[in-house]
C-alpha cells in the first residue's frame, strides 16, 4: 500500500491502512494489529478502542493522518468496573513491545471521574512525536524503559506524567488543566540508575527540554 504526500514529495508504504470512514483495509486499530501488520498508516477519524501492543507485537509503527484529528479515545477510570479497580487497567493505549514508533496522533482519555490514564508505556526503546497525549488526572503513565517524545502535547491535571521511566521530553508543550492542587510530574524510582566508581549513583528519571508549559 503506497500513500503519496505531495506537501513534502515523499513516497510512504504501509502494511496497513485504517480507516473510519470504510474506505481503507480496516476499520479499527486493533484488527490491524490483530493481523500482525506492523506499519499502520491511520486515516483522520476518532476511533472509540482500547488498544494493548503486547510483548508479542514488536516494532509497531502507527502513523497518523492529523494528529488534531486522528484520535484514539477511551473513557475507563478507576472503578469503573471489576476488571478496571487499578490505574494500570485504565489505559487507552498500552505499549508493552519494544521499538514502538508512534507519529502524528491524539491519545485521550476523557473520563474525569478519577485515575485515568490515556498512555502507558512499560517498553524500551519507544519514540513518540508531534503526538497529543490528553487526559486529566494521570494522563502519561510512564511506567518503564526508555522512552523518547518529540514535538508532543501533553495534557492533565493531577501528577499527569508519572512512573518510573527513563523518558525524555524534547520540544514538548506540556499543558495544565484548572486544578486546585497536585503536581505536573510524580516520577518514581528510575528504571535506570548508573553505580558510579565513587559510590555515588546517576538516577535518569524525567528530562525536559526545551519545553513550554
Amino acid at each position: 500500500l503506497t500513500i503519496y504526500n505531495t506537501v513534502n514529495s515523499q513516497i510512504k508504504v504501509f502494511d496497513a491502512i485504517v480507516s473510519a470512514d470504510g474506505i481503507g483495509d480496516f476499520l479499527y486499530i486493533n484488527s490491524a494489529l490483530d493481523r500482525n501488520k506492523k506499519l499502520i498508516f491511520i486515516k483522520k477519524g476518532t476511533y472509540k478502542e482500547k488498544i494493548n501492543i503486547d510483548t508479542q507485537k514488536t516494532n509497531i509503527r502507527l502513523i497518523g493522518e492529523n494528529k488534531e484529528n486522528t484520535i484514539i479515545t477511551n473513557n475507563d477510570y478507576v472503578g469503573k468496573n471489576s476488571s478496571i479497580n487499578t490505574t494500570y487497567d485504565t489505559y487507552t493505549l498500552k505499549i508493552s513491545s519494544k521499538g514502538f514508533y508512534a507519529e502524528n496522533l491524539t491519545i485521550e482519555n476523557t473520563a474525569t471521574q478519577a485515575q485515568a490514564v490515556a498512555l502507558l508505556v512499560e517498553a524500551d526503546t519507544v519514540i513518540f512525536k508531534d503526538c497529543i497525549i490528553k487526559g486529566f488526572q494521570d494522563s502519561h503513565y510512564a511506567k518503564s524503559g526508555r522512552q523518547f517524545y518529540y514535538n508532543c502535547t501533553i495534557i492533565g491535571d493531577v501528577d499527569f506524567i508519572f512512573g518510573n521511566a527513563t523518558a525524555y521530553f524534547y520540544n514538548c508543550t506540556i499543558i495544565s488543566r484548572n486544578r486546585k492542587q497536585g503536581y505536573i510530574t510524580a516520577p518514581g524510582k528510575p528504571y535506570i540508575i548508573t553505580d558510579l566508581p565513587d559510590g555515588s549513583k546517576i538516577l535518569h528519571g524525567f528530562l525536559f527540554k526545551n519545553c513550554i508549559l
